[in-house]
């Protein structure tokens, strides 16, 4: 007579084969047959480690149940965070480094794991580093759900920084000026301006003064030279402007000794002009005074 004796895995609901066995006997006889868990598994809840048996004419069969083993352990991982000048590799102060513990269950038959994680990884505020600044208001809280063992992995989260601009915009400090001047006569006006950014000064002075008589005629002498007037005739240097460094100044305007005289004879003649046309002066006067004077002004 024989009792078959039979492995049923519980979690996937089939024979386990590689553990079944036969027991032997005569009718009527008894005995205890000891339950032999393959490797990977344990008892089901209801499963006795033992059997009773006996052997009958009927026959018999026994039955085990087995559930998959699970080992457990713990793991952990990491999430860095880093504080880095943008675009940089360069560190502005120590990373803040958290960690989550996992509990890792691993079905011993199969080999497949379930880590879950114990707590997470908390909320991290950008920090104030003294001469930067940073648009990143944090790390976000992070609560990861279970995974496999294998899918555990560290992490990091960067906050990027930029240098704190130090330009306020100033200017250099400047002065311009110019001065102008303007003669006719005796009078003058003269006008200094100046412009500057950022502590720059801007003065302005100005005048126009007119002197003269009736009748005046104004020649201009090259300096050091002499000019020969008239009766009522004035002789006044002529003033030009010349600019040096920014500043307009005045100064007299050379001329050549024979244009002085030209303007001295242009001038005779222009008083013998109005002579003649006042006193009917002798046109052959006139022409005379001409030919001697033309050579000069010519």
């Amino acid at each position: 007579m024989s009792i078959p004796v039979s492995y049923v895995d519980d979690v996937t609901g089939k024979t386990i084969a590689s553990a079944a066995e036969t027991l032997t006997g005569t009718i009527g006889e008894t005995g205890t047959y000891t339950v032999k868990v393959p490797t990977g598994y344990t008892l089901a809840a209801d499963q006795a480690s033992s059997v009773a048996y006996t052997f009958t004419e009927a026959g018999s069969a026994i039955t085990v149940h087995l559930t998959h083993n699970i080992t457990h352990s713990t793991a952990t991982t990491t999430r860095t965070i880093n504080y880095l000048v943008a675009g940089t590799q360069t560190s502005l102060k120590p990373a803040t480094v958290q960690t989550i513990t996992w509990n890792v269950s691993t079905d011993d038959v199969t080999g497949e794991t379930v880590a879950t994680p114990q707590d997470g990884y908390a909320a991290v505020t950008a920090p104030t580093i003294t001469g930067y600044t940073t648009t990143s208001t944090g790390i976000a809280a992070a609560n990861p759900a279970p995974t496999s063992a294998d899918q555990l992995a560290n992490s990091t989260a960067t906050i990027e920084y930029t240098v704190v601009s130090t330009d306020n915009g100033g200017g250099n400090n400047g002065n311009s000026g110019t001065t102008t001047g303007d003669n006719t006569t005796g009078g003058t006006t003269g006008e200094t301006s100046g412009d500057s950014t950022t502590g720059g000064t801007s003065t302005s002075t100005s005048g126009d003064n007119t002197t003269g008589s009736t009748g005046t005629t104004t020649t201009t002498p090259k300096p050091g030279e002499t000019t020969t007037t008239e009766p009522g005739t004035t002789v006044a240097p002529e003033t030009t402007s010349t600019e040096t460094d920014g500043t307009r100044v005045n100064a007299q305007t050379t001329t050549t000794s024979s244009e002085a005289k030209a303007v001295a004879a242009t001038t005779r003649m222009a008083k013998y002009h109005t002579d003649a046309n006042t006193s009917k002066l002798n046109c052959h006067k006139l022409m005379m005074l001409m030919r001697t004077q033309w050579p000069l002004w010519a």
